[in-house]
Order: structure tokens, then sequence, then C-alpha cells
């Protein structure tokens, strides 16, 4: 059974999006921005751990704190 949160602030969190579709919309607006951090941190693979990490040193701190947080 999947235990994962299906909503993050009243947005679907878009868990089977491929990770370019996750990356356009953390760089688009919010509130899916949010949610897709979090489809982000449950992807196997160190693509999305790259990803994280290339945004944890976002000249946003909004952006930062939640690539730090996943």
């Amino acid at each position: 059974m999947d235990q994962r949160p299906k909503t993050w602030q009243g947005t679907a969190i878009p868990y089977s999006a491929s990770l370019e579709e996750l990356k356009a919309a953390i760089d688009g607006s919010t509130p899916e921005r949010w949610a897709a951090f979090q489809a982000l941190q449950s992807m196997p693979g160190p693509d999305a751990l790259e990803t994280l990490a290339g945004y944890a040193s976002s000249s946003d701190p909004h952006v930062r704190r939640a690539a730090i947080e996943s």
C-alpha cells in the first residue's frame, strides 16, 4: 500500500511525472513547484538527487530550502 501523501498544501503531488516535467513545475509557479519537490524526493536514482542538489544552490531562498528539506 502506498503511504505517500497525495497532496501538498492542497495541490496534487505528481508522482508519475518525469524528471523533466518535475523540473518544469519547479521552475514554474507556486504552489505546483512545492508539490513537484515532494514528488522529486521520492524519485529513485542519481538524476533526481543531482537535480535536488542543483536546486539547493538556487538564488531563491525558498527553492533552496525546499530542495534541502527534500
